[in-house]
């Protein structure tokens, strides 16, 4: 892995006046995620005009789903967007994204109030869903594009990508804070700021659909193709052949952001309180995470790691956040205070987007230069297969163990599918295949699932203080991990409602 032609990297590299390629990737980067971190800060406006929907979980199952669907398309035929110049992809992708971000303004504005009726609240909140469909495809289509484009040029470039999207956590989390600071805490000021978000996002996606036509006329953009085309051909490479080459930073980004996104935002946001700060508390932590994320992500510009090894040694290493964070959840109340929950969420913000930064910045060097831009999309479907599994509340372990398991096409599953025996199956040549080790992983991890439920509700001395009480739950739990028995009826969930799995027996309450 570590050998490979370093294409344009070990060559003279052309001068980029001014650092105007470097803005733009920048700008760029920030644009991807701009319109994904303004749908969920407008959830509580979105949650006003839809009450009776579960408009979060909606909006992340409709939008991660779209993006990693557009990536899997990238991967599966790769001939059609191959044809596709990166500009033109980008421009296609930027405007879908200023169309989805207009519609939610344009549906409350046609019905006259933010207070619809029900005909029209069922119609606006399909249409809304719709546009957020939309804007992750546009997402998948852009991020492939883009980092797929980043990956054949000289590192600095990823990293500017990556140190751009971050930025647009913080620029949506300051102007959150600024809104909610300057208008009044009404359904009318709760319109406006909504508002705000999309039409400060549209102006900002409408700059980066011409910086990305400016992109591909600049001098040194034109250089970097020229060094390009100048590479010994290869044949066209294949997505699984260029996976097979880097399976230990693909492992470490799917963990990177397993974890992240099972801590932040949700923990952060909604089982933190504080009597200082009080609602602006997990207002503030958000933020906190993402001026550290950006932190991370730029200070590759300053040292990056090379060990692409310990780099994914350090990702596993991040699993250590779930016992501490959980420590500060249940453990001695000095724990639970601003200034640790701060330093937490900071350093879990540095972590993911220093870490982010160096995998993805690394990966494209270490392979030919004519699979650096299929290395770099290998490093977005993993990452995005991270999001999504999170979405459909996927045991981590044994999803890691089947992504890594697979040799052929990944077909996405229902979350139903993803259970028990099911949950360890993946479609290859018409056949379906199951391996040990993920029997054994979705066994461990169901384990491993009773316990953290017993640390974060509390159960421990409620009724099931028994060792043999636990051993039992356990033995049952991996048990049902095998013979493939539903989560959903079974041991946990029945637990969360008091139906506790006693002892040997199974005898509930």
């Amino acid at each position: 892995m570590e050998g490979g032609v370093k294409g344009v990297e070990y060559q003279a590299q052309p001068r980029d006046a001014y650092k105007i390629a470097y803005i733009i990737h920048f700008l760029l980067g920030a644009g991807n995620l701009l319109p994904w971190n303004a749908f969920i800060t407008a959830v509580d406006y979105f949650g006003h005009l839809y009450p009776t929907k579960h408009v979060e979980k909606v909006f992340s199952v409709a939008y991660m789903s779209s993006s990693v669907l557009v990536l899997l398309v990238m991967m599966t035929w790769s001939g059609w967007w191959e044809r596709m110049s990166p500009r033109l992809r980008l421009s296609l992708g930027f405007s879908l994204f200023i169309l989805s971000l207009m519609v939610a303004p344009i549906t409350d504005w046609l019905s006259g109030s933010s207070a619809l009726s029900s005909g029209r609240a069922n119609a606006g909140y399909g249409v809304t869903v719709a546009s957020v469909v939309v804007c992750g495809l546009a997402d998948g289509l852009v991020g492939g594009s883009l980092m797929g484009s980043a990956g054949k040029l000289p590192k600095k470039y990823m990293q500017a990508v990556f140190a751009g999207t971050a930025s647009s956590g913080v620029i949506i989390s300051l102007l959150r804070i600024s809104t909610k600071a300057m208008l009044p805490q009404t359904p009318k000021g709760l319109q406006t700021s909504a508002h705000l978000y999309f039409i400060v996002s549209t102006i900002f996606l409408l700059c980066c659909l011409l910086a990305c036509n400016l992109l591909y006329r600049l001098t040194v953009m034109q250089e970097h193709c020229r060094l390009a085309q100048d590479e010994p051909y290869c044949a066209r490479p294949k997505f699984w052949d260029v996976a097979r080459k880097v399976p230990l930073p693909a492992f470490g980004i799917f963990v990177t952001y397993t974890v992240t996104l099972s801590i932040f935002p949700g923990f952060i946001a909604e089982d933190l309180e504080s009597k200082l700060f009080r609602d602006w508390y997990p207002i503030l932590l958000i933020t906190v995470y993402n001026v550290a994320d950006l932190v991370g992500k730029s200070s590759t510009a300053v040292y990056l790691l090379k060990s692409i090894k310990w780099a994914t040694l350090a990702c596993i290493a991040r699993l250590l956040f779930y016992p501490i964070f959980a420590a500060c959840l249940h453990g001695p109340p000095w724990l639970k205070t601003e200034i640790p929950m701060g330093v937490l969420t900071f350093m879990l913000g540095l972590t993911n987007g220093y870490l982010t930064s160096v995998l993805m910045m690394t990966v494209p060097k270490t392979v030919l230069a004519s699979e650096a831009e299929l290395s770099a999309i290998v490093m977005v479907v993993f990452l995005g297969v991270g999001l999504t599994a999170l979405e459909y509340k996927v045991e981590s372990v044994s999803f890691l163990a089947c992504c890594l398991s697979l040799t052929n096409v990944i077909t996405p599953l229902k979350p139903q599918e993803l259970k028990g025996f099911a949950g360890i199956m993946f479609r290859r040549s018409g056949t379906f295949i199951l391996t040990p080790i993920s029997i054994s992983c979705i066994s461990v991890s169901r384990a491993l699932h009773v316990l953290e439920c017993a640390v974060v509700n509390g159960w421990v001395g409620s009724g099931l203080s028994s060792s043999r009480e636990w051993v039992g739950i356990m033995v049952y739990e991996v048990a049902m991990g095998v013979l493939g028995g539903d989560w959903e009826r079974n041991g946990v969930a029945n637990m969360g409602s008091k139906k506790r799995w006693r002892g040997w027996g199974g005898e509930s309450e």
